[in-house]
């Protein structure tokens, strides 16, 4: 039987382990994942994160993206986040995690959300840091298309292992696939349809 705690202690070992090899294979994966999906849109709103050391260096996308799309960072309140411009430099928190500087403007929604995991179960939701700040901001966050996970493994878990508040993704990472909630061959009106939890997805 699986546990996420102890899913959670034995996937980050793993990924600090890992070579950063690893993590630029990933990196590559998303570019081109974000890429199709943004295609045609005018200035979608794309929130990003500041990576650990152990996590997929997804900033490195950040020129790329600039000219095609609005980018924005999470930013740590006490108990959940907000969301700030993607703004350089960016400075350690108390969690030893890079951010932007805090700032008070409104973000109506979000187009796409990159988020790092350390485990994604058969339902597509998310094993975390065991922190909560995800779950929680989103929660109350309805304005958001398109989830995508992302880790320098694949730490994909094939069996029910999260909470009904862990938040659930469309598309996971990992420099070895590429696993989806969505059928991509039946698509209506723009959106995806026919779910398919944990199925594999090529361009």
């Amino acid at each position: 039987m699986f546990d996420k705690n102890s899913l959670r202690i034995a996937h980050k070992a793993r990924l600090k382990r890992q070579t950063n090899l690893a993590g630029k294979k990933a990196v590559l994966k998303a570019k081109k994942l974000i890429f199709s999906l943004i295609k045609g849109k005018k200035a979608p709103k794309v929130l990003l994160f500041a990576p650990l050391a152990y996590e997929p260096d997804i900033l490195k996308l950040r020129r790329a993206l600039s000219p095609k799309a609005q980018l924005f960072l999470p930013f740590m309140l006490d108990k959940s986040l907000k969301i700030v411009k993607l703004r350089l430099p960016l400075k350690k928190d108390r969690f030893n995690v890079r951010q932007a500087m805090d700032s008070n403007a409104y973000i109506p929604h979000l187009d796409l959300a990159l988020i790092p995991v350390i485990g994604v179960d058969v339902n597509m939701g998310r094993i975390g840091h065991g922190f909560g700040f995800y779950d929680r901001f989103f929660a109350g966050f309805k304005r958001l298309k398109t989830i995508i996970f992302i880790s320098s493994q694949d730490l994909f878990v094939n069996a029910k292992v999260c909470d009904p508040h862990d938040i659930r993704g469309d598309f996971y990472i990992s420099p070895k696939n590429i696993r989806t909630n969505y059928d991509r061959n039946h698509r209506s009106g723009g959106h995806w349809g026919h779910r398919r939890r944990g199925r594999l997805w090529s361009s």
